[in-house]
């Protein structure tokens, strides 16, 4: 009596396990190939560095030469398909002596 109990136990352990295993491996795919952001563009005087926007992906910027960088260097890809920050914008010259 106590086996059958037993086996019946470890035999839904096992079932929720596989189940679990699957519900967690397919559902970080299914997120991570359908969840995206969009791409946030570049900003002007500068260009995008990765462009990867599905979720939890980081996506970074840099100015071209001469320009400094306003904003955060990198935006992520939130739950909510939004992006984290506004991309960063590249300001003026930057006086090189």
């Amino acid at each position: 009596m106590f086996y059958g109990h037993f086996a019946k136990v470890l035999t839904l352990k096992f079932i929720f396990y596989v189940f679990e295993y699957f519900l967690v491996t397919y559902s970080i795919f299914f997120f991570g190939a359908v969840l995206s952001c969009g791409n946030p563009g570049s900003p002007l005087d500068g260009r995008q560095l990765t462009f990867n926007y599905t979720y939890e992906k980081r996506v970074s910027f840099q100015c071209d030469f001469g320009y400094a960088l306003r904003g955060h260097e990198f935006i992520v890809c939130q739950l909510s398909s939004k992006w984290s920050q506004p991309h960063p914008t590249c300001i003026g010259k930057v006086r090189m002596h």
